[in-house]
Parts: structure tokens; sequence; C-alpha cells
């Protein structure tokens, strides 16, 4: 009976050592899962931040990009606007209220016979515009038209630099 109980001890002794020894093997597993997924987290936050990063810095080179390519096209303007004394002559041939009608019916994107004429004026009357003021109001409306474009095709090489910032998927 003593052997049995010895048999009996040594049995009990042997299962809980094999217990302690698997609960430390999967006491160490868990850990090891733990560090992987943490170590994952990190890796995710580093590519977002790094993702972050790369399309601010296509954000902020299209916006200088955009800014500058503004700043040319006023000081074009610019020029180009006291340019029209030197290259328009003030003549006595006068503007007729049609060229101005269908001008100002085309920046307005209107037809040309919606705008209404003075009681008694015909599209061949001359306008109290001169020449001058004409080229004037031309070139204005080409460098907002050119200013619009710019900031357009900017927004546009904005947007494919953001997306060129995008990591291949996976």
């Amino acid at each position: 009976m003593i052997r049995a109980v010895l048999i009996l001890l040594v049995v009990v002794a042997i299962a809980a050592f094999s217990a302690s020894v698997m609960h430390k093997v999967d006491q160490a597993k868990l850990l090891a899962y733990q560090l992987a997924v943490e170590q994952q987290h990190a890796a995710a936050l580093n590519a977002a931040v790094a993702l972050q990063a790369a399309q601010d810095a296509a954000a902020r080179d299209a916006a200088v990009a955009e800014a500058t390519a503004q700043q040319k096209i006023i000081e074009k303007t610019v020029i180009q606007l006291r340019k029209v004394v030197v290259h328009v002559p003030t003549i006595r041939a006068c503007v007729p209220v049609g060229l101005v009608r269908v001008l100002v019916a085309a920046a307005r994107g209107v037809d040309p016979d919606s705008l209404p004429l003075a009681p008694g004026v015909t599209d061949d009357a001359c306008t109290t515009v001169g020449w001058r003021d004409l080229a004037a109001w031309l070139i204005g409306n080409t460098g907002i038209a050119q200013a619009n474009a710019a900031q357009l095709n900017g927004l546009q090489d904005a947007l494919r630099a953001m997306q060129a910032a995008k990591p291949a998927a996976h």
C-alpha cells in the first residue's frame, strides 16, 4: 500500500510538473502572440503616419505650385493691361453695341438676344466703351479664365500626387 501511495504521489507530481510546464509554454505562446499583435499595430501606425506625411507633402507641393502659377498669371495680366495704352490706339471708330452684347453674353454664358437693348438703340449703334476699355476688359476676363484653369489643373495635379502617395495594395 505504501508502494501504491508512492506511485500515486509520483504520478501526481509528474502531472503537476507537466501542467506547470504546459502553463508556462501556453503563457509564452500568449506573450509571443501579444507581442506580434503589438508589432503589427505599430507597423500599421507607422505606415499610416508615413502615408499621411506623403499626402501632406504632395498637397503642400501642389499648393505651392498652384500659388506660383496664380502669381505668374496675375503678373502677366497686369503687364498685358499696361500694354493696352501702347498697342490699342484711340480712334474715332466706335465700339458697336452688338460687339459688347455678344462679349458680355459670352462672359455670362447666355444668349446675346437675352440682353435687352435700350429703346431706339440697335446693335450697329456706338457705345460709350472705348477700344482700350474693351481690350482691358477682355484681358481681365482672359486672366481670370487662365487663373481658373490653373487652379483646376493644380487640383488635378494634387489629386494625382496624393493618389501616387498611397501604398500599393497587398
